[in-house]
């Protein structure tokens, strides 16, 4: 339980950069894995977005993971 609390904390204070987070996350990505980059759409926005919406919905139950899965 206290794991799942200091998850959702976190998560707040990552989502709170807001863009900067999937920018983040692609760029480190494609920079370090090259290859993946061809796995993805030429316009990334609508990927960025899906992006921190499912990793915010699996933190806000990550109480009930059964509900996520």
């Amino acid at each position: 339980m206290v794991d799942a609390i200091r998850l959702k904390k976190s998560w707040g204070l990552v989502a709170a950069h807001g863009d900067q987070v999937p920018l983040f996350f692609y760029s480190y990505l494609f920079l370090h894995h090259p290859h993946t980059r061809e796995m993805f759409p030429v316009s990334m926005a609508n990927q960025r977005d899906k992006l921190v919406t499912a990793l915010g919905q699996v933190v806000s139950r990550v109480d009930d993971l059964d509900s996520v899965v």
